[in-house]
């Protein structure tokens, strides 16, 4: 009888971590047949920096490569040649940060064995495209219309490089293309 009362309480508390774990995680294990709630984990822990995004003009997209190894672990990331540093610098923090939920099976660690992640990451920072009120100085008058000017050449310019990387560029990649995330602030 006391063995019995032993393994109750003893899987009572087991069950009870286990569940306190998940809850403190909040988030499940990334994988190839989960990949999209690497967009949750982005949401999580994208963190641009708030002038930038304050006073940005700019529509564009940013390729993020992302690279598992054996051990369900990050091996790199990089991100596309073009786009502002600073959503550049911020994305790959971003995805460091899901270093620890990474979670292959057998099957999975098979079939990325030679290949990397790559997820179009959509942005689209407006605060800065309009002065706000009338202009009367010819110089800001010149400072908006590049500004505006440079809004849309963002998004040609990323297209036309989706396999230039900072760390190198490819003619092709073998890759697990994931859909596009999209973020912004436009006021």
């Amino acid at each position: 009888m006391n063995n019995k009362i032993i393994a109750y309480l003893l899987s009572c508390i087991l069950a009870f971590s286990f569940n306190s774990a998940i809850a403190q995680r909040e988030l499940p294990f990334l994988s190839i047949k989960n990949i999209d709630y690497l967009k949750i984990y982005i949401n999580k822990f994208y963190k641009p920096n708030e002038k930038f995004v304050g006073t940005a003009c700019i529509n564009s997209v940013i390729y993020v490569k992302i690279k598992i190894d054996k051990n369900s672990s990050i091996a790199s990331v990089d991100v596309s040649e073009t786009g502002p540093v600073e959503i550049k610098e911020a994305l790959k923090k971003a995805i460091w940060a899901t270093n620890d939920y990474w979670k292959l099976t057998t099957d999975e660690k098979k079939e990325i064995e030679n290949k990397v992640f790559i997820l179009p990451f959509i942005f689209c920072y407006q605060s800065g495209c309009s002065p706000g009120g009338i202009i009367t100085n010819e110089d800001t008058l010149k400072v908006y219309r590049e500004r505006q000017k440079n809004l849309n050449d963002g998004i040609l310019k990323s297209v036309n490089n989706i396999l230039r990387f900072e760390s190198s560029s490819y003619g092709s990649i073998n890759c697990i293309l994931i859909s596009p995330m999209f973020v912004g602030s436009i006021n």
